[in-house]
């Protein structure tokens, strides 16, 4: 639960900024970010609704109505920065309009989502086969959902079609708190008397390893790295956590049988890793509880 609340106030932050960024470039009299907010929100709409949308701007430029469709389950979607009372109707209008030979969009779709990726304005007249979101609601929806996978596949799509490294800073304290969810596992808090799998602790280390210099777990986003930290009591923290974390896998790389790739611990061995691993947790809970964050059983 920790990871999850921080991933979502990670997923916020980026949202917010992106569309901070959007309205900036909008009153400077750019609209080119349009593209990519439909790319955004097909991959958005997707994690959240299952739909497998497809773009029917390709089909026909700039088709009037919807950017966005899933024919198979007749769901129709328009995407816009800003939801406003003039682009609800124009958008209503446009989807509901018999044309001369009496055809409309509505024939194809029982369903109408009209998406403010910045904005929404309440709309009192809306019909009842269409809805209209904001960011709010879907992060909303996310959390109602309560699933770490869904939020790290929105992030992913975020953070492939987006560059943030000049957009904004990630928050110091919600990628610290997501570091420390990874640290809080049986990797770390079990002595070697209790481990099980040396492989499955030594992966956990790696990826915990990973965490901190990059940011990443098997190449995929998960908080930020270590020296894009601003709190330099941080840093120290994180740092002292990946020596250790690297003196634990070279004891491990020391007794493994080259030859067949086992690993056989001496007592002392087993004593020293157990030493080591105290001592993350240790600096672990002194950190979070410096900054007001969760760690170990609640």
């Amino acid at each position: 639960m920790h990871i999850l609340g921080s991933a979502v106030a990670n997923l916020q932050s980026d949202i917010t900024y992106l569309q901070l960024y959007i309205n900036n470039r909008q009153r400077a009299g750019f609209f080119d970010m349009e593209k990519m907010v439909e790319i955004l929100s097909s991959h958005i709409f997707k994690a959240i609704f299952s739909l497998d949308l497809k773009n029917k701007n390709r089909e026909k430029l700039n088709h009037k109505a919807i950017d966005l469709a899933d024919d198979k389950r007749r769901v129709s979607v328009q995407v816009t920065t800003n939801a406003s009372s003039s682009k609800i109707k124009k958008t209503l209008e446009a989807f509901s309009t018999i044309d001369e030979h009496g055809n409309s969009i509505q024939q194809n779709y029982d369903e109408l989502v009209i998406f403010g990726f910045c904005k929404k304005v309440s709309y009192r007249a809306l019909p009842s086969w269409c809805t209209v979101y904001d960011m709010g609601d879907l992060i909303d929806m996310l959390l109602d959902r309560n699933s770490l996978p869904l939020v790290q596949e929105i992030v992913n799509a975020l953070r492939g079609h987006v560059s943030y490294s000049g957009l904004h800073p990630r928050a110091d304290k919600p990628s610290l708190q997501i570091i420390l969810g990874f640290i809080d596992r049986d990797a770390i808090r079990h002595s070697m008397y209790g481990e099980g799998n040396v492989l499955r602790m030594e992966k956990a280390l790696f990826e915990l390893s990973e965490l901190i210099g990059k940011g990443t777990v098997n190449a995929e986003i998960k908080s930020k790295h270590v020296f894009e930290f601003e709190d330099s009591v941080i840093v120290d923290y994180l740092l002292g956590v990946k020596r250790t974390i690297s003196e634990i896998l070279q004891l491990i790389n020391k007794k493994r049988d080259q030859t067949t790739g086992y690993v056989v611990f001496t007592n002392p061995n087993m004593l020293k890793i157990s030493g080591l691993k105290s001592k993350i947790l240790d600096d672990s809970a002194v950190v979070a509880t410096k900054y007001g964050l969760k760690f170990g059983p609640p």
